[in-house]
């Protein structure tokens, strides 16, 4: 007698999670060009500049909480599926500390050293005065984003 192996469940968990994923993923990104229509249209092309050129500090935060929060995420369900409590408690926990750790050492350097980031953001001495305004608040919420995100 030959068992073959039978993916259903396994496929089934897949579909489940990944097209959840997908759409937060796609959400995310129609929300960034909906955020830059608007900005275009109603503050002005200047402003989109603004915003646009402290994108990549953006993109590096949402790395951080996908590498931190995704992965203890799915650490935290691996261990739960085990059952083990405890462990995936502790994942989350850890996961949860780090990404606010991070998030403030991030907001720190970027209090600390303004122009170091103005200098990797912004070439133009006419915009870093606009560029500065934002990047600031951008610093300020960035703990908060995160939390929030998890």
């Amino acid at each position: 007698m030959t068992y073959e192996r039978n993916y259903n469940l396994l496929n089934n968990k897949f579909k489940e999670l990944f097209i959840p994923t997908l759409l937060a993923s796609i959400a995310g990104n129609f929300a960034v060009l909906a955020d830059a229509l608007l900005i275009s249209m109603f503050m002005g092309p200047l402003n989109l500049f603004v915003i646009q050129s402290v994108g990549p500090l953006v993109t590096f935060v949402n790395v951080i909480y996908w590498l931190i929060g995704f992965g203890g995420s799915i650490l935290c369900t691996h261990a739960r599926a085990e059952f083990d409590s405890e462990k995936g408690n502790y994942l989350f926990t850890v996961s949860l500390i780090s990404v606010i750790l991070i998030g403030l050492a991030i907001s720190l350097l970027g209090f600390l050293f303004p122009d170091f980031f103005m200098q990797l953001l912004c070439a133009s001495n006419q915009i870093k005065p606009l560029i500065s305004q934002y990047f600031n608040l951008y610093i300020i919420g960035i703990p908060f984003f995160l939390i929030l995100l998890f």
